[in-house]
């Protein structure tokens, strides 16, 4: 896309919140700054960001000699970037930082309160749109959604609304809990480690095998390698639920078997679907600053993760009727998540600043959900012919 030409004359040098960048067609440096100062523009909606060709347009010679002499420079060549008080020369990573940090501290913009959470400032909005859709997603967790299911359906036999409430709940908080550890844990061992690109290589690698596998269940579920509860634990889960059931227990011994088996589940359930934190925490890790907006974005994640699993607690309660679901329903939801872990993993190797705009995040779902549809309409159609080649037979 042609970058816009301005007119010499529109600001002053160093004025507050105005970003002077000058570049040159053919320049190659040029060319890969470009997409990092139009991501800025994107998440500063208060930066004024002013762009001027110089080896072609001569009008802008005199705007360009003026800016370097105001900030007591001597080179010509481009690409340059000023801002305020600051100036850089060239490109590099390190420079690529130390611009959005000092835009970061010179626009002042207003800010984004989530309830309960904290708030967060428009610039991590993207952010918040990957947290809230990732989350989304995952909180489809076939395993969980199996478990739970079984074991409110045992507990509405009861006929105890207080007991469906006291279950259901603290299964949600437990497993939530140590979900959240999990994260958390991930959260601070990729903010220490950085962005280098072997770390790159091993997240996207994690997350697009674990990807694979989930689209091949849509087609041969449990062949070979599965994201799956192994058989070997089904029929303990649900000795464990009929366990829990007994309508003998106290309330206290309730909570407490509850817990112990919450927690067990929440372990054994993870790598089903441990690949959407795992990406989830280095995107977010590269995108945010650590502190406060790490823990906001990570409560943002649970209470969106967990919303499918809160509604089938209330359904229970309300209608005291049970709810059936197992894994081999959720095919089209591991189809759905596996194409999402891929695509995070593709983009995160190939463009890892995607996710720093709603547009950029907006792509990567598209072409999940694009590639999911291709892949159900795909089966469908092998489905239809091997069975009419069957009939024939």
């Amino acid at each position: 896309m042609p970058l816009p030409i301005l007119s010499a004359g529109e600001t002053s040098p160093g004025d507050p919140g105005v970003l002077r960048y000058f570049w040159g067609v053919g320049c190659p440096f040029c060319e890969e700054i470009a997409p990092f100062i139009d991501r800025l523009e994107e998440r500063y909606p208060d930066l004024v960001v002013e762009r001027y060709e110089v080896f072609e347009t001569r009008e802008h010679h005199d705007t360009f000699r003026e800016t370097i002499l105001w900030y007591g420079g001597s080179s010509s060549g481009v690409p340059q970037v000023f801002f305020e008080e600051h100036a850089w020369i060239g490109y590099s990573d390190r420079i690529v930082a130390e611009i959005e940090e000092a835009v970061r501290g010179g626009v002042v913009s207003s800010t984004i309160d989530l309830p309960l959470f904290g708030t967060l400032s428009p610039e991590e909005t993207p952010a918040v749109a990957i947290t809230a859709a990732i989350a989304f997603v995952d909180g489809f967790n076939p395993c969980s959604l199996w478990v739970l299911t079984l074991l409110l359906g045992l507990i509405v036999h009861t006929r105890s609304r207080r007991r469906i409430l006291l279950v259901g709940s603290t299964f949600l908080v437990v497993t939530a809990a140590i979900y959240g550890f999990f994260m958390l844990g991930l959260l601070n061992v990729f903010a220490i480690a950085g962005n280098t690109l072997a770390l790159r290589l091993l997240v996207a690698t994690v997350a697009v095998t674990m990807g694979v596998i989930n689209v091949k269940d849509y087609f041969f579920f449990k062949q070979g390698v599965s994201l799956t509860i192994p058989e070997r634990f089904r029929r303990p889960i649900a000795a464990g639920t009929r366990y829990i059931a007994d309508t003998s227990r106290s309330w206290p011994g309730l909570v407490m078997l509850t817990t112990v088996f919450a927690g067990a589940i929440a372990i054994v359930e993870l790598p089903c679907t441990a690949g959407f934190p795992v990406i989830w925490s280095r995107y977010v890790t590269a995108a945010v600053s650590p502190g406060t907006s790490f823990f906001t974005l990570l409560g943002l994640y649970l209470l969106v993760y967990l919303l499918l699993e809160v509604a089938i607690v209330v359904i229970a309660l309300v209608t005291m009727g049970r709810i059936n679901f197992t894994e081999r329903e959720a095919r089209p939801i591991k189809l759905l998540g596996g194409a999402l872990m891929v695509s995070l993993g593709v983009f995160y190797v190939i463009d890892p600043e995607i996710a720093g705009t709603v547009t950029g995040v907006g792509r990567i779902f598209l072409t999940a959900l694009t590639g999911a549809s291709v892949l159900m309409l795909l089966g469908g159609v092998i489905g239809r012919v091997t069975a009419a080649y069957n009939g024939r037979r």
